[in-house]
């Protein structure tokens, strides 16, 4: 139950981004890190079953990936 909360909440961060992208793909482009475009490629594989998501790569994403996502988003101008 707690990988399909973290699956639901990781999707949920990639189709806001996605969102986002689209409406001002040039102010996305500015401000926006690798990892958000690779958080819209994860929603897609989440949403889509493009393949089967292993559990110990999820795992790995929330140890390491999270935080430095945060970070990017901690230091976006709030002017944006």
């Amino acid at each position: 139950m707690i990988q399909d909360a973290i699956l639901m909440r990781l999707q949920e961060i990639g189709e806001n981004l996605a969102r986002m992208r689209h409406i001002d793909e040039d102010a996305f482009a500015v401000v926006a890190a690798d990892s958000w475009n690779q958080l819209i490629g994860l929603r897609n594989a989440i949403s889509h079953g493009y393949h089967q998501i292993r559990p110990e790569q999820i795992w790995q994403i929330v140890m390491e990936e999270v935080a430095a996502f945060a970070a990017t988003i901690e230091a976006v101008p709030d002017d944006r």
